[in-house]
């Protein structure tokens, strides 16, 4: 069976570039995709809410098959996609399609130079982080699929334990035969090695060592820490291992980050721990 991603769209250009990223990348001879737009609920009369929920349900569909015309006219690939409007929040309707369809990524796109802070300070993405353990990629409006050659863990390294966490990313850094370097920021200045912690031993099984680099930093503060390491250090993707929304909205806030808006095409990978 193929692997399944899950495109959310709102038709706007960031959205598309994102789903764009995701074809060249993950091509469809070898996945399947599924297309998800959502449209919000109207309070209003009974009636009159049902009218207007249907026709609004009708508009969404007639708009992403538009939408996958202009995907399919752009990439000149006869992709078949499964398009599914919902009507609710974001959040619940990804709830939703992993319910029904099981996907093993999300893929959803945001705009603007400070795109990554803005977009994990959003409602839309701060709720979906919590919502749904499924990986998500964020991928800025101006990123383009060069190949994922460096990729970048940031993380406490001492919450890495649980290799099946882990395992989105030992895939991708397999088909893309990728060099991954851990970002460890240690605040005990006794420390000078990590070689010392058991779960460097977890990630030297699951990655190939020669394509496997750490890289400690000594940081009272973690956020800091990894924040200046990839602003010093670009990457192709940077992958975050979600402890808490806090955890990663304090690494993109711009006290911690200065103008680090991480490389504004830098794509971001959120995986849940």
């Amino acid at each position: 069976m193929k692997n399944t991603i899950l495109l959310l769209t709102d038709f706007s250009q960031h959205a598309r570039n994102a789903i764009y990223y995701a074809l060249s990348a993950f091509h469809p001879e070898d996945y399947q995709y599924i297309l998800l737009h959502c449209y919000p609920r109207i309070h209003t009369t009974a009636d009159v809410n049902i009218s207007l929920s249907e026709k609004m349900r009708q508009e969404s569909y007639a708009s992403l098959e538009a939408e996958a015309n202009i995907i399919r006219n752009h990439t000149g690939l006869s992709i078949q996609f499964e398009k599914m409007a919902y009507l609710g929040f974001l959040n619940e309707a990804v709830n939703y399609v992993a319910k029904e369809k099981h996907p093993d990524l999300v893929v959803m796109g945001t705009k603007g130079e400070t795109g990554l802070p803005a977009i994990l300070l959003g409602s839309h993405a701060s709720s979906l982080i919590k919502a749904t353990n499924i990986p998500l990629l964020i991928v800025p409006e101006d990123a383009q699929f060069r190949g994922l050659h460096e990729i970048i863990l940031a993380a406490d390294i001492k919450t890495l334990a649980k290799p099946e966490h882990l395992e989105p990313l030992s895939e991708l850094a397999d088909l893309f035969d990728s060099t991954l370097t851990v970002v460890n920021v240690i605040k005990d200045e006794t420390h000078d090695t990590v070689d010392d912690f058991e779960e460097v031993a977890v990630l030297k099984k699951q990655f190939p060592e020669h394509k496997l680099n750490f890289k400690h930093i000594h940081d009272h503060n973690v956020e800091h820490g990894i924040a200046q390491f990839v602003h010093d250090h670009p990457c192709d993707l940077l992958v975050v291992v979600e402890r808490s929304r806090s955890f990663i909205l304090d690494l993109f806030h711009k006290s911690v980050s200065k103008n680090l808006a991480l490389h504004a095409e830098t794509p971001l990978l959120i995986l849940h721990d």
